[in-house]
C-alpha cells in the first residue's frame, strides 16, 4: 500500500504547483491585458506568494516534489515502526464574506498525501459498507446525483413534510468515543496499521479561535484532510441506517440532509431520530439555523395546517415539486462574477481616464476580450461554434467545464432565460457608459450602439487580418441545454467541475 507513497507525494505536490501556476498566469495575462487597454500607469496585479511557503519546506510544494523520495522513505519507514505522527498544521485565515474571518488548519502536503492515500484504500474496501442515500466523498456517486434524487422524488407532487436541521459544527465536534465505535459498529474493513493511522490524524491538534493558538484535540475531525472525509461518512452511517430502516426519503451530502415524506407522524419521527443521534454523536442541532419540519406545495396560494413553502435550498440548487434552479445564493455569485468580467473589461480603463484608443477601430477589442471571458466562465473550453453544434443534436463523451457543469440538473429556463437578459442588459448599459466617458460618436465602432438582437448574433471581421470574429452573445440557457443533454446521453461522469470542499483559497495555501 505505501510502496507508492513517493509517486502521491509528487501527486500532491503536483496539484499545488500548477493551482499556483494557473493563478501566476492569470496574473500575467491580467497585466498584459491592463497594459493593452490602458495608457500610463496600470495598477498592475501583485503576483501573491502562497503564504504557507513561507512557514516551512513541508508546505512548498517545489520543495516537496524535488525531495519526494527522500521524505516517501522517511514517512514509510515511520509508519512501519509506529513512530509516524503528522506534523501540526499551519493555520491560515480566510475573509468570509459577510465579514469577519475564519481559521482554516493545513497540514503538510507530505502528511495530506498519507491521508489521501489511506482514505482511497479504505474507501475501496468499504464503499459497499455506505448507505446509498448517502453522496459525500465517494468514487460512485456526488453531489450531483444527490440532487438529481431529491428532484425526482419530488417532481410532480402536491403534498410533501420536508425536514432539514443544521448540525453545529458537525466536523468540530463528533466524539471520538462515538466514531470509534462506528468503525466497528458498521465492519469497516481495516489493517491494525490502517487503525494506527487513524488513530494519529485524529490526535492532530485543533486551533482555539478564542486563545489563537492550537491545543489537544478531544473530539472532532481535523478538517483539511481526506481522512476526515471518510470518517464523516463512517460517523453518519448510524444516521443513514436508522432513516432508511423507517423507510423515510432521505439525501445526506457530508453533515447536510434533507428528509421527507408524505406522512406527517413518519417526518416527526425522522425528527426524532435527527436529535437521538445528534445527541449520540456529540454534534448538536442548530435549531437557530434549521428550518425544522415544513409542508412543501405546488403553490403560495394553497391553504395549509403547517409552515408551507415552495422550495427549499440543497446544494447550491434550489428544488420544488415543479423542478430545479440555481439557488439565490449562488446567483448572486454569478451576478458579482459577471459584473467584474464588464468593470474590468469595459469600465476600469475609461473611469481612469486611461483608455488605450488603439484597441477602438472598427471594433472595440476590449468588447472581443470580455465576450472571450464570459465564454470561458459559462462554457469552459468551448467555442460559440460548438455549443451551437452540440445544441438540439448529438453530444459526445467529452469533459464539460465552466460554470454550468456545476448545475446539470438545473432545469428552470425561465431563471436561465432572466440571467441570459440581466447579462445583455447589463453589458449594453456598460456599452453606453464606455461610449459617454471615451466620447464615441458618429460612425460607432461595433458593438457600440447594437441593439440587443443584434448583439445575440453579432459576427464582424478583424480590422487587423479579416478573419471573421465570432461575438454572438454568450447564454446560460444554451449551455445548460447542451450540459443536460450530455449528462442524458453519457452521465455525470462528463462533468470535469466539482467545487472544493473546503473552499479553499488557492492564492493562500498554494
Amino acid at each position: 500500500m505505501w510502496e507508492s507513497l513517493e509517486a502521491d507525494i509528487i501527486i500532491a505536490a503536483k496539484v499545488r504547483i500548477r493551482r499556483h501556476e494557473r493563478y501566476a498566469q492569470w496574473v500575467s495575462d491580467e497585466n498584459k491585458r491592463r497594459a493593452r487597454r490602458e495608457n500610463g500607469a496600470t495598477g498592475a496585479v501583485l503576483l501573491k506568494t502562497p503564504s504557507l511557503w513561507e512557514r516551512g519546506s513541508a508546505f512548498n510544494p517545489y520543495k516537496v516534489h524535488s525531495s519526494a523520495g527522500r521524505l516517501a522513505s522517511g514517512i514509510r519507514s515511520a509508519i512501519v515502526e509506529r513512530r509516524y505522527k503528522p506534523l501540526s498544521p499551519e493555520i491560515i485565515k480566510l475573509d468570509k464574506p459577510g465579514g469577519g474571518s475564519r481559521a482554516l488548519s493545513v497540514l503538510s502536503i507530505a502528511d495530506e498525501a498519507v491521508s489521501r492515500r489511506l482514505m482511497k484504500s479504505l474507501l475501496r474496501r468499504n464503499q459497499a459498507s455506505f448507505n446509498g442515500r448517502s453522496y459525500a466523498y465517494r468514487e460512485d456517486r456526488g453531489p450531483h446525483d444527490a440532487v438529481e434524487y431529491v428532484a425526482k422524488s419530488w417532481s410532480g407532487t402536491n403534498r410533501i413534510f420536508v425536514a432539514q436541521y443544521d448540525f453545529s459544527k458537525f466536523f468540530d465536534k463528533v466524539s471520538h468515543k462515538y466514531l470509534l465505535h462506528a468503525l466497528d459498529e458498521h465492519g469497516i474493513r481495516r489493517t491494525r496499521l490502517e487503525q494506527y493511522l487513524i488513530q494519529e490524524f485524529l490526535r492532530i491538534p485543533v486551533y482555539d479561535e478564542r486563545e489563537e493558538k492550537l491545543l489537544d484535540r478531544a473530539s472532532g475531525l481535523p478538517q483539511g484532510t481526506s481522512i476526515s472525509l471518510f470518517l464523516a461518512n463512517v460517523a453518519a452511517t448510524e444516521l443513514d441506517n436508522l432513516l432508511e430502516r423507517r423507510a423515510l426519503n432521505f439525501a445526506r451530502y457530508a453533515d447536510d440532509t434533507v428528509i421527507w415524506s408524505e406522512s406527517y407522524d413518519e417526518i416527526s419521527r425522522a425528527a426524532d431520530i435527527l436529535h437521538h443521534f445528534a445527541s449520540k454523536a456529540g454534534t448538536p442541532i442548530n435549531l437557530e439555523k434549521s428550518p425544522g419540519i415544513q409542508l412543501l406545495v405546488q403553490s403560495s396560494r394553497s391553504a395549509t395546517e403547517f409552515t408551507s413553502i415552495q422550495s427549499t435550498d440543497y446544494l447550491g440548487h434550489t428544488i420544488s415539486s415543479s423542478g430545479v434552479s440555481i439557488s439565490d445564493a449562488r446567483v448572486r455569485e454569478i451576478k458579482r462574477r459577471i459584473r467584474q468580467l464588464i468593470y474590468s473589461n469595459l469600465l476600469r480603463a475609461p473611469l481612469r481616464g486611461r483608455q488605450d484608443m488603439g484597441r477602438i477601430t472598427a471594433n472595440d477589442r476590449d468588447y472581443v476580450a470580455y465576450i472571450w471571458q464570459v465564454r470561458r466562465y459559462l462554457y469552459g473550453g468551448l467555442s460559440e461554434r460548438d455549443l451551437r453544434r452540440y445544441h438540439g443534436g448529438y453530444v459526445p463523451p467529452r469533459s464539460f467545464k465552466g460554470l454550468m457543469a456545476f448545475y446539470p440538473s438545473v432545469d428552470n429556463y425561465q431563471q436561465l432565460r432572466a440571467l441570459d437578459g440581466w447579462m445583455l442588459n447589463q453589458t449594453i448599459l456598460a456599452l453606453k457608459r464606455r461610449a459617454d466617458i471615451l466620447g464615441l460618436s458618429g460612425v460607432l465602432p461595433s458593438p457600440h450602439g447594437l441593439a440587443g438582437d443584434k448583439l445575440l448574433k453579432l459576427e464582424v471581421p478583424s480590422s487587423r487580418t479579416g478573419n471573421p470574429i465570432d461575438l454572438r452573445f454568450p447564454s446560460f440557457l444554451r449551455m445548460a441545454r447542451v450540459i443536460r443533454s450530455a449528462v442524458e446521453a453519457n452521465g455525470f461522469d462528463v462533468l470535469s467541475g466539482r467545487p472544493d470542499v473546503y473552499n479553499y483559497s488557492a492564492e493562500l495555501i498554494g
